[in-house]
C-alpha cells in the first residue's frame, strides 16, 4: 500500500521528529512507495493546503489495488 504522510512543521501538537521513526520503519518492512511531505510553515491543519491542490487526488487516484 502506498503511503504518502503530511506534516506541519510548526505544528505543536505532533512535532514533525515523531514521523521519521514511523515513515523509516515502514521502508525497513519493504514497503516501496513512502512518501513524506513536510509543510513547513503551516501548524496543524496542514491538510488545508494538501486538500487544496491537484496533487494528493492526482497521486490517490495514480494507484490502484
Amino acid at each position: 500500500m502506498a503511503v504518502w504522510c503530511f506534516a506541519g512543521g510548526r505544528d505543536p501538537a505532533v512535532p514533525v521528529k515523531y514521523f521519521y521513526d514511523g515513515m523509516n520503519r515502514l521502508e525497513q518492512l519493504g514497503h516501496r512507495e513512502v512518501r513524506f511531505t513536510v509543510e513547513e510553515d503551516m501548524n496543524h491543519d496542514a491538510w488545508t493546503r494538501v486538500y487544496a491542490g491537484d496533487d494528493i487526488y492526482r497521486w490517490m487516484l495514480s494507484h490502484s489495488r
